[in-house]
């Protein structure tokens, strides 16, 4: 149901970093996003988290979970694999995204990481 408080994202397109996780932050600004009628890219590094062994980032299959109940809400979804810490990384993900879903209108950067400087 379409949020009558909030502007109407019919025909929005919207990229949200950090959604792979079932009970995380970014999965619930996907979903709301596409309950107000955006389409949606849910994106997220699919990956263990190396300093802490058995805590799971966001992995595909809750990537592609969030992506598939988006669709159900009569939205297009978009899961994509990227790493935030990697330009190269996002700029494919933005490409995608414009490819796949004609435009890009919002950005939610949800995700965080850490950038070496060398």
């Amino acid at each position: 149901m379409i949020n009558p408080y909030l502007p109407n994202l019919k025909g929005k397109v919207a990229i949200v970093t950090g959604a792979g996780r079932k009970l995380g932050i970014g999965r619930g600004i996907a979903l709301r996003l596409a309950r107000d009628g955006a389409d949606v890219a849910v994106a997220d590094i699919c990956r263990e988290f190396e300093e802490f062994p058995g805590y799971a980032l966001g992995m595909w299959e809750g990537l592609k979970e969030t992506a598939d109940e988006i669709s159900a809400l009569g939205v297009r979804s978009l899961p994509v694999k990227v790493d935030v810490t990697d330009a190269g990384q996002v700029d494919k993900m933005v490409r995608q995204t414009v490819e796949t879903l004609g435009r890009l209108d919002i950005i939610v950067n949800n995700a965080g990481g850490v950038v070496t400087m060398s």
